[in-house]
């Protein structure tokens, strides 16, 4: 804990650092790779545009938001940055932002939001995974029903064989008697 105290010594809240102020953040947004402090996090929280935002607090706070940043350019659109991608369209398989969707895939059909196309994959996967299980189960199910199958046809194989020696005997203690009598 000391480590990140002594480390928020170095970074300072962006909106105070803005109006010439150096306060200690104790709060970082991930949405707008912007640290805050106590009093600007109460800002942020109540503004409409910021409210969802993620937010990560003191113990969490990072050193260096190069990995933020990085993360924050794979979801934001190639052509208009800054602008969140958030529609996949099939037709030419990418994924583009709401600008993109009327400038230059008006015309594509079967366009839709990502967070549908994540909810059916998410599906698709759950029903996989269900699949595999249900087929893992079907594999043990066949293997124990083969095992119970030979050790029934080995049963029946030892049942045949007392009836085979059972007959003998008793075509052996016929055949004696016969001669007994005779």
């Amino acid at each position: 804990m000391a480590g990140i105290k002594e480390g928020t010594s170095l970074i300072k809240c962006g909106p105070c650092l803005f109006d010439g102020n150096t306060v200690e953040p104790r709060y970082f947004c991930v949405d707008c790779l912007e640290y805050l402090c106590t009093e600007c996090i109460r800002d942020h929280r109540r503004s409409k545009s910021s409210r969802e935002h993620k937010i990560l607090e003191e113990e969490e706070l990072p050193m260096d938001v190069k990995l933020f940043e990085e993360m924050k350019k794979l979801s934001d659109c190639t052509k208009h940055t800054d602008i969140e991608i958030d529609q996949y369209c099939p037709t030419h398989d990418v994924l583009i932002c709401r600008y993109c969707l009327q400038n230059d895939h008006e015309l594509c059909k079967g366009h839709s939001d990502i967070s549908c196309v994540l909810e059916e994959v998410s599906k698709y996967k759950n029903v996989e995974e269900q699949f595999n299980d249900l087929q893992s189960k079907c594999k043990a199910s066949f293997t124990e029903m083969m095992q119970i199958l030979e050790a029934a046809q080995n049963e029946i194989y030892k049942v045949q064989k007392d009836i085979n020696d059972f007959i003998r005997k008793l075509k052996h203690n016929i055949d004696h008697l016969r001669k007994d009598i005779e």
